[in-house]
């Protein structure tokens, strides 16, 4: 289910700058909900021994949702790595199309990190 991204984390449109500002800080986030994630999988499986088998959730998160996403941050983030590595500065129009891809780069990355905020919330609350 596609969950819409609260207003605050658009990205604003004033000038380069500002995107610029709005993209780090959505990749500052990303990291963050990344490494939590990252961390909580691994603290569950090695409070079950190792075995991944031994439960299905983590508090109330399915584990396969929690695999996913953190699947699908590690690619995403290597897709807009590349994406951006393919643009090129040398003209003003050239920095126009960079802004675009940073805003397009920042809304995914936001609703990615409300995805991770989410999954986070869920696995805070008892399984029972």
């Amino acid at each position: 289910m596609e969950h819409s991204v609260p207003n605050e984390h658009l990205p604003s449109t004033n000038g380069f700058d500002s995107i610029l500002a709005d993209w780090l800080e959505a990749i500052d986030r990303l990291y963050a909900y990344y490494l939590q994630l990252h961390t909580c999988l691994r603290e569950a499986t090695t409070q079950q021994g190792g075995c991944s088998e031994a439960s299905t959730h983590i508090g109330q998160c399915p584990k396969n949702q929690l695999v996913q996403l953190i699947s699908t941050m590690q690619s995403e983030l290597l897709n807009l790595t590349q994406d951006i590595d393919l643009v090129e500065t040398r003209q003003q129009a050239i920095q126009e199309r960079v802004c675009a891809k940073l805003a397009r780069h920042t809304r995914r990355l936001n609703q990615l990190n409300y995805q991770a905020s989410t999954r986070l919330g869920l696995i805070k609350r008892s399984s029972s």
